[in-house]
């Protein structure tokens, strides 16, 4: 039988659905609705496509080792559908808006505020954590709130990552293994 199957393969495995943090994730922290921005349903998708510069040389192809081919920059997602809608889901789904009490507002105008770092975690076979950063994150698909008769509506979110204007050169996102409690 040919199969990928390895002695690794059960404590490499990304395992559950995983949660959307406001903090980062800190080794033996329990997780509190203090840190967690909503639950989930559908789990979370996160995407980190290089963007591609190739020089155009006759005779030359865009798949050539040595060709002068570069990353540009990252386009980096998390896409998720949030079943919570507190005022803080909300107003991050839209992206640049303001709470005021029990009112929501959008803005026109994006606020050094609307950008803040969103981590999304998942927990491996071993007892260890996947952790991935988005830096400088912020809801980019605007508020679509869906409901359904006899259930619970959802939420999308694709939060996009934003490169640092000071630090152009570090791309937006980071993922990291976190040693579990036990380890």
């Amino acid at each position: 039988m040919i199969t990928g199957l390895n002695a690794n393969t059960a404590q490499n495995l990304q395992l559950g659905a995983g949660a959307i943090l406001k903090e980062k994730y800190v080794t033996g922290t329990e997780l509190t609705a203090d840190n967690i921005l909503s639950a989930t349903n559908g789990g979370i998708t996160f995407s980190a496509v290089p963007q591609w510069f190739v020089p155009t040389v006759d005779g030359m192809h865009n798949n050539i080792k040595g060709g002068g081919k570069r990353v540009t920059h990252w386009i980096c997602t998390l896409s998720f559908t949030a079943v919570e809608a507190d005022a803080e889901v909300l107003a991050k789904a839209l992206g640049c808006a303001d709470i005021n009490g029990n009112v929501i507002t959008g803005r026109h105008t994006i606020n050094a505020s609307d950008y803040t770092d969103i981590y999304a975690i998942g927990e491996k076979g071993d007892g260890s954590v996947i952790q991935i950063t988005l830096k400088n994150a912020m809801n980019t698909n605007g508020l679509n709130l869906s409901t359904t008769n006899n259930g619970n509506g959802g939420i999308s979110f694709t939060i996009e990552a934003n490169y640092d204007i000071n630090d152009l050169d570090t791309p937006p996102f980071e993922i990291e293994t976190i040693a579990g409690a036990s380890e």
